[in-house]
């Protein structure tokens, strides 16, 4: 009896460290939780979608990173980043490590302090429009390797400086969107966001990724990855049955699969890791996205879904 009643508080106190965990500030959230980010957005308004920005790699193309941001205060639009916005390669144990890719900024002995204030500035003047920084494969080699997580560094260094609400995610993160327009009309839109795997092959782009994910995910509105440099939106549109009292309709439902692109030039170079396994040129950059809430039409959408477009970050 006292066995099983020391067993039911060892459970009681497991579940209340849990749910503890997952109620706590940012600070305490650990790189491999799941996060859940709630957000309101008004119909029309527009998202900037940015991953692999690897901008402390000395091939990144730092104005054309800048050039997009500015852009985005101008359009007061939101900024999400999914991943890899370090690139991190140059601490100790890395077998990627190079001294030819080092910033100048970045010498020294204290590299990864040098790289996260050094980002910190970079990304401060557009710190009030980053809704979240996610964690990308550079983010958690570096934790895996050197036990510091740099994203929550960022993300704290940040809200410090600035009083920002940026969130700091994981790797995989869903985005929970209620899209308004005006104050009776509503909608949301569920955004299930993944830095990417695979190696996203010269043929199909990482394609297959995006249809492994589909087959698996029941109600995303949109599926967001990127990791592998490339950039496309694919739609798929799935068979869905939808009633309204009593009144039974089959409508298609679309999925939007997009994946953003890289911020890094490295195929002008006549050696090194990408020429050696004769990799191309990649396209660079993001996407503009903008969600509108839809009244239903006679070709057949479900009453005020939101629909989703976008633009090319291209300056």
């Amino acid at each position: 009896m006292i066995d099983r009643a020391f067993f039911m508080l060892g459970t009681y106190i497991q579940l209340v460290y849990f749910n503890s965990l997952h109620s706590l500030p940012n600070k305490y959230i650990l790189p491999h939780m799941q996060r859940v980010i709630t957000k309101e957005i008004e119909s029309g308004k527009q998202i900037l979608l940015l991953s692999d920005l690897h901008a402390d790699n000395p091939k990144a193309d730092l104005k054309y990173i800048k050039k997009v941001l500015d852009e985005a205060l101008k359009r007061d639009a939101r900024i999400h980043l999914n991943g890899d916005t370090f690139c991190l390669m140059q601490g100790k144990y890395d077998p990627r490590a190079s001294k030819d890719d080092v910033r100048p900024e970045h010498w020294g002995g204290s590299y990864f302090d040098k790289v996260v204030a050094w980002m910190a500035e970079l990304l401060e003047p557009y710190a009030h429009n980053i809704d979240w920084i996610g964690q990308g494969n550079h983010e958690t080699a570096s934790y895996k390797r050197h036990e510091t997580d740099v994203v929550d560094r960022l993300v704290t260094l940040l809200n410090y400086k600035t009083g920002s609400d940026i969130i700091a995610g994981a790797y995989k993160n869903w985005i929970y969107y209620n899209v308004f327009k005006g104050k009776h009309r509503q909608s949301p839109f569920r955004i299930f966001a993944h830095h990417g795997f695979g190696g996203g092959g010269p043929v199909t782009k990482g394609v297959i990724q995006n249809q492994r994910l589909d087959a698996s995910l029941s109600n995303a509105d949109m599926v967001w990855q990127g990791h592998v440099h490339e950039r496309y939106v694919l739609e798929t549109v799935k068979e869905h049955l939808h009633t309204n009292g009593g009144v039974f309709k089959i409508l298609p439902r679309t999925v939007y699969h997009v994946r953003t692109s890289t911020f890094k030039e490295e195929a002008n170079t006549g050696s090194g890791f990408h020429i050696e396994r004769g990799r191309p040129f990649k396209p660079l950059g993001g996407y503009w996205m903008s969600l509108h809430i839809q009244r239903e039409r006679e070709s057949g959408y479900i009453p005020q879904c939101v629909v989703a477009q976008f633009e090319s970050t291209v300056i």
